[in-house]
């Protein structure tokens, strides 16, 4: 569980990943590689708003304690607004590049 993970729904991804003709060791890894495409989203979400001199501070915590939601608070407090706004976006967009890429690969 990661602090962000509550943000994520994919629920178009998992219709259309019950639909599509894949063994479940395939679509085990296609979820596997979702949410990498997750993980590095939201970091570069987080990344761009911060202030570089913040990033380091970030990462420690993030290395620390990946579940605490207090991350959400200690990104809110340096940005000067709320990041899971920018992060739900950010998410909903992903789920449409996903949604192309299983549909078109």
């Amino acid at each position: 569980m990661l602090y962000y993970d509550h943000l994520v729904v994919f629920t178009k991804v998992e219709k259309h990943l019950k639909k599509i003709n894949v063994n479940d060791d395939e679509k085990s890894e296609i979820w596997k590689l979702i949410d990498e495409m997750v993980h590095h989203r939201a970091l570069t979400t987080v990344l761009n708003k911060l202030p570089f001199e913040e990033h380091n501070e970030f990462l420690d915590r993030f290395h620390r304690a990946p579940h605490d939601i207090a991350i959400i608070e200690y990104v809110n407090s340096k940005v000067g607004s709320d990041i899971t706004k920018d992060l739900q976006k950010d998410f909903e967009k992903l789920e449409k590049e996903i949604l192309d890429l299983l549909s078109n690969g």
